[in-house]
């Protein structure tokens, strides 16, 4: 049950608070009549404070139990929902963001961590790929919810998530019993410097985070407004995206446990700066064919990345690790926003927005190519 109810944490955190702004801009923008540098800037709010949790939960994983922090970050992360749900300002709005930012982090980083202590050695890669599942199963829930509940207004999206929310939160207070067994010393926020490759797996990690977020951001937008797709139309393309992101995760989960980590996000990387270009061509198939390679792609990435983290960590030292890797990964993101933003309003079109998405995965496609990587690393991970 561990492995069905942190992926729907981790659909919570990064699906629904997260990556559903993306597919609301559009209307929230014309509803509250301001600009895309301006609807931007709450986005990049939301990932400040994804910036922040993440830091937080470096600290925090050296105090408390990964599950512990997972349970907190959800309710939260309910509360954070329900505030975007009924939010009759900007002022809410804002909250609304910052508490979703933040207590996402909460459920990310630890629950690679979580999953992976449930898998042996050889299928560590596949039990931490179906956390990007998760995040995949909740891409598409959030674009049927805008092709079916869009006439209700944006708000109307955030309070049936909120709703699901709830489920998921009841679920992990029951069956999240297991606590993080001790450890012969207490973790610290050194640990990362114990990985091999450390440096370019922070460098790739950075870059990930700003190529995703353009892409994602700026994917129903661009369809929208440069390609002149209906709103419907571009919600399905958003869709096709979260159905090809349910598999990514356990297809380069065993990948890389076969193949290597290393490889493996070389694959990502590389599948997600094709789907940058196809993303410009305005005409049928090819929007939903980069749709369908980025889902793929972008998923595989953080799955081989944080095998790789489990390889060489244990359990208990996987949060704080992952913690302080995932700064890079906030600051890649925070840049996203407000950049994809200035640069459509500037140029009047998204098309230099996915030129960006493209050039930032493949700098990370280099990074990642000196990211060491053996098949099968041993590893120390205890139980949860």
């Amino acid at each position: 049950m561990v492995l069905l109810v942190v992926p729907l944490a981790a659909m919570i955190a990064q699906s629904f608070g997260r990556f559903t702004y993306a597919v609301v801009l559009p209307a929230l923008r014309d509803d509250l009549n301001i600009s895309y540098t301006l609807a931007g800037s709450f986005g990049t709010v939301n990932l400040v404070a994804y910036l922040f949790g993440s830091a937080a939960v470096a600290w925090a994983a050296t105090r408390f139990a990964l599950i512990v922090m997972i349970k907190g970050g959800l309710l939260a992360s309910v509360g954070g929902l329900f505030l975007l749900g009924w939010s009759p300002n900007l002022g809410v709005l804002f909250a609304g963001m910052v508490i979703t930012g933040l207590a996402g982090a909460f459920i990310w980083i630890p629950a690679p961590g979580v999953v992976a202590a449930t898998a042996g050695p050889e299928r560590r890669g596949l039990a931490i790929g179906l956390v990007g599942s998760g995040l995949g199963f909740g891409l598409v829930v959030t674009g049927l919810l805008v092709r079916t509940q869009i006439g209700g207004g944006w708000r109307s999206i955030y309070r049936t998530e909120a709703m699901f929310g709830v489920v998921v939160l009841v679920a992990a207070f029951v069956i999240l019993r297991y606590r993080t067994g001790a450890s012969a010393s207490r973790p610290s926020l050194d640990a990362i410097r114990t990985v091999p490759g450390w440096i370019p797996l922070v460098a790739s990690y950075g870059t990930y985070g700003l190529s995703i977020s353009l892409f994602v951001n700026f994917l129903v937008a661009r369809l929208q407004e440069d390609a002149g797709f209906p709103a419907e139309a571009a919600a399905l393309a958003f869709s096709v995206l979260g159905v090809a992101s349910i598999f990514g995760g356990p297809l380069f989960g065993p990948f890389s446990d076969r193949f290597g980590r290393s490889l493996a996000m070389q694959v990502g990387f590389v599948g997600m700066a094709a789907s940058a270009i196809l993303a410009l061509v305005h005409s049928q198939p090819w929007p939903l064919v980069a749709a369908t390679m980025f889902g793929l792609s972008f998923t595989g990435v953080p799955t081989a990345l944080a095998a790789h983290l489990s390889d060489h960590l244990e359990q208990s030292a996987f949060g704080a690790a992952f913690g302080v890797i995932t700064l890079s990964f906030g600051a890649g993101q925070l840049l996203a926003p407000q950049l994809g933003g200035w640069l459509s309003d500037a140029s009047g079109s998204f098309t230099s927005v996915f030129l960006v998405s493209t050039v930032a995965a493949l700098v990370g496609l280099v990074f990642a190519y000196n990211v060491p990587s053996a098949k099968r690393a041993p590893s120390v991970i205890d139980r949860v």
